[in-house]
């Protein structure tokens, strides 16, 4: 993951289009996790957040090709995940990379609200809200700054119940 990651990052600005990765022949690892991480690697190793950037430097790779003898389908599976997968970090590393000046609570409670669907809920818990629930803290930070503060809620629902643990 890290390797794809570094290769790409390092060919920012160079003229090369398309790469194309080889998966080993026997390597103990299933093709869809390892398809997987070789394009969260490509994703996530050559994000940049260069938003107030006046010189941008493009990164020239256009198509990246994962070759495997095997079960082309798994592979598929694998290489969606990723993306899905960098695609939510990449974009909470956008809100994180932001400045606060450009992202007050109000612009990021509508990103938030852009996640709603899919079995994610989101509740966005305005001034008044806040100081039904008591939320004192969050109420008195707020007083330091001309936005209004908001509190948000995110749950998520799978349509299927998982019997495993993915976090306590």
């Amino acid at each position: 993951r890290r390797s794809i990651g570094r290769l790409l990052s390092s060919l920012r600005g160079q003229k090369h289009e398309h790469i194309a990765v080889a998966l080993p022949l026997k390597s103990g690892v299933d093709d869809a996790q390892l398809a997987r991480a070789l394009t969260e690697g490509a994703l996530l190793g050559t994000y940049r957040y260069d938003k107030f950037k006046s010189k941008k430097v493009a990164l020239g790779i256009k198509r990246v090709s994962i070759l495997g003898t095997r079960r082309a389908v798994s592979i598929a599976q694998g290489v969606e995940l990723g993306q899905i997968g960098a695609a939510a970090t990449n974009f909470a590393r956008e809100l994180v990379n932001e400045p606060a000046q450009t992202l007050p609570p109000s612009e990021l409670a509508k990103h938030a609200l852009s996640l709603a669907g899919g079995g994610v809920t989101v509740t966005v818990h305005d001034e008044s809200a806040l100081k039904r629930m008591k939320a004192g803290l969050i109420l008195a930070v707020a007083q330091g700054s001309a936005q209004k503060p908001c509190l948000i809620e995110l749950h998520y629902k799978p349509k299927k119940a998982s019997t495993k643990k993915l976090a306590v």
